[in-house]
């Protein structure tokens, strides 16, 4: 089902040791993310290759990159080979679906037919892989049951066995390298509790991610009618899956030696994403991404590409071959790298001042002192400069009437002939509303609370003085009414 040079499983010696990860195209934190897999190679963005890729394709990189390496030379050859297209127009790619967006801002920067409903296949496998993240820990204990095991004889799998026991982070490694069912099933059984419940938590993320036109009905992309989505919700699943770093560390690998369980030796898992491992597909700046297919699907692919301050999602669907969708994706990749350049704004460099929130809670527009929260990245086109931009700040709506520094009170937004190019979150620089802030209103409660003791008090003490008074008129006597009115008169 899912790619063909998805998994090479092999068993060899029963001694355990630490499971080793190979990393694609950068290196990730390993520290922030689990403590049982820390031994990475280096990273081949740009040119630098990992010295053990390097070998497996005859190159040398213990001092560098290797230039005559087969594997730098297609690589090479890949980025320049043909012309670059000029315009979208000159694209020409299979995929009767694709969608590039930039993963810096959300922008689409092409889109082919993005919004057509697609059967997915094991792209799926994102959305499983991430629910699965989100919700439970890498070193849970997953029992592999009979059901998980229970496949067709065409599936892919790590050749689970019932009864075995493989921690969390051993089954993302199979679901997402290898796209595993067998590894699918078992996530959803232990994070969801059953196959529907876990469905039901894969469409409660894609709706919270965004998507609007997907449906998923299993955690395998086996085929279903009512298991549906689009390239544009691809891209906007993936988009969000690689912000999490676990996530990236086990879709950027492209080699994990897993451990000997109760059931099964050593396990070697190969990513099956070709254009990280195959020598003739192989591209600068590939971190990850996740292939499918199925007959109703066709070839489906999703890739995450960085280099040089780019930053893209690219989603093919439904090309004829696992060869068209590469090829697809390098034509992709050409096309943004030829007709766009990044410039990233720090947040010091643009003065957002003072802007109009509109509609403020009941009390209509109100002004206040913005900056940016965080860096904009522009995606400039060839042939135009920064002075060619012009920014619009956009009011977020829907604001309470009490806005603290540091809350989200809308976007600027970088503007090109009349387009979007970049976008950042702009945040209040400083309490708007005066002592309608939060709070000033929660001193303002307190205060008034403290006034309100110390006034019953003094009432208090004042009662008790004038009870003493009268006690002691009682004690030592006091003029009657009759001799008062005499003295007085």
């Amino acid at each position: 089902m899912a790619a063909v040079f998805a998994a090479a499983v092999f068993f060899a010696g029963a001694i355990s040791v630490p499971q080793t990860v190979y990393a694609a195209d950068k290196a990730i934190d390993a520290d922030n993310i689990s403590k049982l897999d820390q031994n990475y190679t280096g990273s081949v963005v740009d040119g630098t290759y990992t010295t053990k890729w390097g070998k497996v394709w005859g190159g040398n990189f213990d001092t560098g990159v290797n230039t005559d390496s087969d594997l730098a030379q297609c690589s090479l050859g890949a980025e320049t080979a043909g012309n670059y297209p000029v315009s979208k127009d000159s694209v020409k790619i299979s995929a009767k679906s694709a969608v590039v967006l930039d993963a810096n801002n959300g922008n689409i920067m092409y889109q082919k037919d993005m919004n057509k409903k697609i059967y997915p296949a094991s792209c799926t496998k994102i959305l499983t892989a991430i629910v699965a993240i989100e919700n439970s820990s890498l070193n849970d204990t997953i029992t592999v049951t009979s059901t998980d095991t229970d496949l067709a004889y065409n599936s892919s799998h790590i050749a689970l066995d019932p009864g075995e026991k493989i921690s969390m982070e051993q089954a993302l490694y199979g679901l997402l390298m290898c796209s595993a069912n067998d590894c699918a099933l078992a996530i959803a059984e232990n994070v969801g509790g059953s196959v529907s419940g876990f469905s039901k938590m894969m469409n409660e993320k894609a709706k919270e991610i965004g998507c609007t036109d997907s449906n998923f009905m299993n955690p395998d992309g086996l085929f279903s009618k009512k298991h549906y989505t689009t390239a544009h919700d691809l891209a906007l699943i993936m988009n969000y899956c690689v912000k999490n770093k676990i996530f990236e560390r086990v879709d950027s690998s492209w080699r994990y030696k897993m451990n000997k369980t109760n059931k099964s030796k050593k396990r070697d898992l190969w990513n099956g994403h070709y254009m990280i491992v195959h020598k003739y597909y192989y591209l600068y700046g590939i971190v990850g991404g996740k292939t499918g297919y199925i007959n109703e699907s066709k070839f489906n692919l999703i890739t995450h590409y960085q280099r040089n301050g780019q930053d893209l999602i690219i989603v093919d669907a439904r090309t004829d071959s696992a060869g068209d969708y590469c090829r697809d994706t390098q034509k992709l990749i050409k096309y943004i790298r030829s007709n766009f350049t990044v410039k990233r704004i720090h947040t010091d460099k643009i003065d957002v001042g003072t802007v109009t929130l509109k509609n403020v809670g009941k009390q209509g527009n109100k002004r206040a002192d913005g900056k940016l929260g965080s860096d904009m990245y522009i995606e400039l086109p060839v042939g135009t400069s920064m002075s060619d931009v012009h920014f619009k700040f956009i009011s977020a709506t829907g604001l309470s009437e009490h806005i603290s520094k540091g809350d989200s009170i809308g976007t600027e937004a970088a503007v090109l002939n009349g387009k979007v190019i970049g976008t950042a979150v702009v945040t209040a620089s400083k309490n708007v509303g005066g002592i309608f802030s939060s709070i000033t209103i929660i001193a303002i409660i307190v205060i008034g609370i403290l006034i309100f003791l110390a006034l019953f008090l003094v009432m208090v003490l004042r009662a008790r003085k004038s009870r003493k008074r009268r006690s002691k008129r009682k004690v030592t006597g006091g003029a009657s009414r009759v001799e008062r009115h005499r003295r007085r008169y």
